[in-house]
């Protein structure tokens, strides 16, 4: 019979097949799909498109669809491969996680669910993320999502306004914001919250960051953990506050500075861990 030396196996470039599925689509699969196992038929087993949003479809063995097929057509399932030309600009920097998407077969570089790869070139238009999934748990979800480092420098009174995402099925258990600048400027106070609404409170209700000084020393931080600023206040996460989300949202966190701000930059963040 054939013999293959072991010299002449050669691993694969940026495509793992050798933990491949020939499988069947159910339903119309894009190439580079995440995609979860969903049934069998005869020997082989069924694969539909993952989705964080839907339950069934966000844990469980999954893969990579290698082409694009048909619904009911054969497709081949592999347990990694490499993305280029892709948008990773919202990604922290390569090395940070990518995310199973919302967008049934996709995947994200902020947080929307499981994590199903790693960044590893963060460009606009020719970013590159590496997708590794054998099993995804529901549990992965817990974790930490991240604001902009955004600057508070104005000219008089301001507020600056931040977006984070809380992925569906999980609950908020911290939340907070440091300083990776320090701050500098007239004498006057800032305020912090956290709401679900533009330039709400209905996480957290505003509690003094720094409170008429005229600094705010770099790496100081003030969370619902317990960290305090210079004004010696915590946030604290306000009485019967909608804490957990069945689908993924937008969570807003508001720095108001009541005098003119020189110098300073700040980066907000949020804890979550996955009760769905």
């Amino acid at each position: 019979m054939p013999h293959v030396k072991p010299k002449s196996l050669h691993p694969q470039r940026g495509t793992g097949y050798h933990g491949s599925f020939l499988g069947i689509a159910d339903g119309a699969i894009a190439a580079n799909d995440i995609v979860v196992a969903s049934g069998y038929s005869g020997e082989r087993i069924k694969f539909k498109k993952a989705d964080a949003n839907a339950t069934p479809l966000a844990s469980g063995v999954m893969g990579i669809a290698d082409h694009a097929v048909a619904s009911g057509g054969s497709v081949r399932v592999v347990s990694h491969k490499l993305i280029t030309g892709v948008n990773t600009s919202d990604s922290t920097a390569a090395g940070y996680p990518v995310y199973l998407s919302t967008t049934a077969g996709g995947w994200s570089v902020t947080p929307t669910g499981p994590i199903v790869g790693t960044v590893l070139s963060d460009h606009a238009s020719t970013g590159a993320v590496a997708l590794s999934i054998t099993h995804t748990a529901n549990d992965s979800l817990s974790g930490t999502a991240f604001g902009a480092a955004t600057s508070l420098i104005n000219g008089g009174a301001n507020d600056t306004e931040i977006l984070l995402i809380q992925p569906a099925g999980t609950m908020l258990t911290d939340a907070g914001c440091v300083l990776t600048t320090a701050i500098a400027g007239s004498s006057g106070t800032t305020a912090v919250k956290f709401g679900t609404a533009s330039d709400g409170a209905q996480i957290c209700a505003a509690a003094n960051f720094i409170s008429s000084a005229t600094a705010g020393a770099i790496g100081s931080a003030i969370t619902v953990g317990g960290a305090q600023g210079e004004a010696a206040a915590a946030l604290t996460f306000v009485a019967n506050a909608a804490l957990w989300t069945a689908t993924e949202r937008t969570i807003y966190f508001r720095a108001e500075a009541d005098a003119a701000i020189t110098a300073g930059v700040m980066r907000p963040f949020i804890k979550f861990m996955n009760v769905s």
